[in-house]
């Protein structure tokens, strides 16, 4: 059993800091607390805390700057899952498109004008070069759209 778990801390590891490396987790969570300073190690505390930590807070943002907690939790989708998800948006459907849908906060009942509102403008996010690009180009549309801007919950 203790080796199943070394195994799974260090498969969690190699995936954080792969994944992570470029994001700067220092300020947020309870590695923000603690005032962790490595942003692996950082990445990795709030990885094993995050379900408990940040389900106990009330804005979400626990001490981030910049990106708030669920915007980095975006980001992450969007960077980990990049093609894909442009691939779903070509389609208009797909896993990743209807799980990002609800990581921008959007109601299940609002799928579908979510689903048109981003094939609506699939030449914009194609030409998106990062995560965070992309992450900002969606959260416009949403705020601009008449729907949209009611129903989900997006970051001003």
């Amino acid at each position: 059993m203790k080796k199943y778990i070394a195994i799974s801390f260090a498969i969690a590891f190699m995936f954080t800091t792969n994944v992570y490396a470029t994001n700067d987790f220092t300020g947020c969570g309870l590695a923000g607390t603690l005032e962790v300073k490595s942003k692996p190690v950082a990445a990795i505390i709030n990885w094993i805390s995050g379900i408990t930590f940040y389900s106990a807070t009330t804005s979400g943002t626990s001490g981030c700057s910049g990106l708030t907690y669920m915007e980095q939790e975006q980001e992450q989708f969007i960077a980990v899952n990049h093609q894909t998800l442009k691939e779903n948006i070509v389609t208009g459907q797909g896993v990743h498109l209807e799980t990002f849908s609800q990581l921008m906060g959007c109601t299940l009942e609002n799928q579908n004008e979510f689903t048109l509102m981003m094939r609506s403008q699939t030449t914009d996010y194609l030409a998106t070069e990062t995560s965070v690009e992309f992450l900002r180009d969606v959260q416009e549309q949403i705020r601009n759209h008449a729907v949209l801007s009611e129903s989900c919950k997006v970051a001003s």
